[in-house]
């Protein structure tokens, strides 16, 4: 937990600094980051030392998670109209919110009938894949967020 908390909160600081242009090409770049911080920890499995796969997957979530929620928050405040900013990201984490407990639920119930080393290795694939796919798609889109003159 340590490794993904300092992880993440280093990764806060950075994102927070930066100035960019895409954000939603950016924030999906890093889903496929958080497909593959999945798959280090899957590594672990297979490891002489498991702990080097733990440790470096926890790190790499946690870089994942910070830079992928940033970005998203900045294209909802700069394209969603002041007066609805506030419900828009109400709704925005009431909806992880409610994902991550059902996918919690439904992952219980996958590995129930599959190995966990093989349904950890179909999950980070999965979360690689979609990154990949909403990156291409946010790559073709022509969403820019403009950037203050100075």
């Amino acid at each position: 937990m340590f490794v993904n908390g300092m992880s993440e909160f280093i990764a806060n600081l950075v994102v927070g600094k930066l100035t960019l242009r895409r954000p939603l090409v950016f924030t999906f770049l890093c889903e496929g980051l958080l497909g593959i911080g999945v798959l280090l920890i899957t590594s672990s499995f297979w490891l002489p030392i498991p702990e080097l796969g733990l440790m470096a997957g926890a790190f790499v979530v946690g870089i994942a998670a910070a830079t992928i929620d940033i970005p998203l928050l900045t294209v909802i405040q700069k394209n969603v109209a002041e007066h609805n900013v506030a419900k828009v990201i109400s709704y925005w984490f009431t909806i992880g919110s409610a994902g991550g407990a059902l996918g919690s639920l439904i992952f219980g119930l996958f590995f129930e009938f599959m190995p966990i080393e093989s349904g950890s290795l179909m999950l980070g694939l999965g979360i690689l894949f979609i990154g990949t796919v909403l990156l291409i798609w946010s790559s073709k889109t022509k969403q820019y967020v403009a950037l203050p003159e100075y």
